[in-house]
């Protein structure tokens, strides 16, 4: 829903490049798949999950593969964290960032938006042809990174431990 033509202007002005300010009303909220939900968690403006979080390590890995690497932002996490093994993130079920608990829901299958580059606006092969030589499921999507839910809905801050609770299967 479009919030206001000046609005626009005013955005478009400081960005150089046409914008449009709008928002998704709370009443219209899209709950989270069934399938995978914990409690009555509902997304907005976000793909199908509230959070999703990739580790760096496992970017590093992916890069190692390309012969020219991607950034972290190609994925779109809003969740990303430093340390540990690559995919290891693939196998937590609950972890806590400060005081707030979370469950990693499923992972996150990959649409075709990895592969433009945001800076040309020009799609590609790349990641998604290398990551479907190692990342793909039986089910045939190729996966990278774990889709998450909040327990609990405290602030959490930039450079927090994660503290792994469990994992799954």
């Amino acid at each position: 829903m479009q919030i206001r033509k000046e609005y626009d202007q005013w955005f478009s002005e400081r960005m150089g490049s046409g914008c449009r300010l709008v928002f998704f009303p709370e009443k219209n909220s899209r709950p989270v798949d069934p399938n995978y939900r914990i409690g009555n968690e509902h997304v907005s403006l976000a793909d199908g999950y509230p959070f999703l979080i990739i580790g760096e390590e496992s970017l590093n890995n992916l890069n190692l593969k390309l012969s020219a690497p991607v950034p972290m932002n190609r994925f779109r996490p809003n969740m990303v964290f430093s340390g540990g093994k690559p995919y290891e993130e693939d196998t937590w079920r609950n972890f806590r960032i400060g005081e707030n608990r979370f469950a990693g829901v499923k992972p996150c299958a990959r649409c075709s938006i990895p592969t433009i580059d945001q800076d040309t606006g020009e799609m590609g092969k790349e990641p998604s042809a290398t990551l479907s030589k190692y990342r793909r499921g039986e089910d045939g999507k190729v996966y990278f990174g774990q889709n998450v839910v909040a327990l609990d809905h405290n602030k959490i801050s930039i450079g927090q431990k994660i503290e792994i609770e469990s994992y799954s299967g």
